[in-house]
């Protein structure tokens, strides 16, 4: 089964919700999907790419705040009062460690 890289947004396939980084087996053409926008963009992962802290934090880097949000929503990661990216940057990287 050919394995994707999520580079956006959120993904939900098969019962599960991928976040930008993580890696997907799929049996769909996710590449098809890689149109401008607010959609999530995909690229083909190596078989024996690993998921990795590193990657992860590149990627939360890159999302929108909107983004941001809706990752710590589907996390369940309570952002308090901060609004700026770089503050809820900080939130969810605390929460990851």
């Amino acid at each position: 089964m050919p394995k994707f890289k999520l580079l956006s947004g959120i993904h939900n396939e098969g019962g599960n919700t991928y976040y930008a980084g993580d890696i997907i087996d799929s049996k769909s053409d996710l590449l098809k999907h890689n149109v401008s926008g607010s959609s999530p963009r995909y690229e083909k992962a190596a078989e024996s790419t690993p998921s990795s802290v590193q990657s992860r934090t590149d990627q939360l880097d890159a999302m929108t705040v909107s983004q941001l949000r809706e990752f710590a929503e589907a996390e369940e990661i309570d952002l308090g009062e901060a609004t700026k990216k770089a503050e809820i940057l900080a939130v969810i990287y605390a929460s990851l460690v």
